[in-house]
């Protein structure tokens, strides 16, 4: 048994990172080790209620670059598809730009922000993350990634904390923002 649990782990392992190296809209993902019985932390964060279910949903989509933006859509749309983002048309509308630059949401992210600086518990941590533009965007992203590590070291609970939060931040924006 713990033959085929090593192989299916390195199976898995392999093809997942042959993944990554190929989609460049997975960039912000971390390929948790051991692949097999170790759920990524979107998914431990998450409790089976339907509310919760459907927040991981949108993250999950977020997080792979499923999740489909003007910029997708002008990607696959044979029809006249614009990628600039429709809340102030000025910059294309992608995850980054919905996540952390666009104007137009600014005070909704920097009340949720506001959460993030609560769960951290330490200035400089949040200093660190914020004023990394891509940093930020992988914390929100995926708190768990190993460009992280090195810079901000979390807690189990920090992750898991952090995990809820923008599962939150990533809905509300789906469900007010983006329509």
């Amino acid at each position: 048994m713990e033959k085929f649990k090593k192989a299916s782990n390195e199976y898995w392992e392999n093809t997942w990172r042959q993944e990554l190296a190929t989609q460049s809209t997975m960039e912000y993902l971390q390929v948790q080790h051991p692949v097999v019985d170790n759920p990524h932390n979107l998914w431990k964060s998450t409790r089976p209620r339907q509310h919760e279910g459907e927040r991981a949903e949108i993250k999950a989509r977020l997080l792979t670059g499923t999740f489909i933006l003007h910029s997708n859509a002008m990607k696959y749309n044979t029809s006249e598809v614009s990628a600039t983002c429709k809340l102030r048309g000025v910059d294309d509308e992608t995850r980054e730009h919905i996540l952390g630059r666009c104007s137009a949401i600014s005070q909704l992210r920097e009340e949720k922000v506001t959460r993030l600086k609560a769960i951290l518990s330490d200035d400089n941590k949040f200093t660190t993350i914020t004023q990394d533009f891509d940093m930020l965007i992988q914390m929100i992203i995926d708190c768990t990634h190993s460009s992280l590590n090195n810079l901000v070291v979390l807690s189990t609970e920090q992750e898991t904390d952090i995990e809820k939060w923008s599962q939150a931040y990533c809905e509300r924006l789906s469900r007010t923002e983006l329509k």
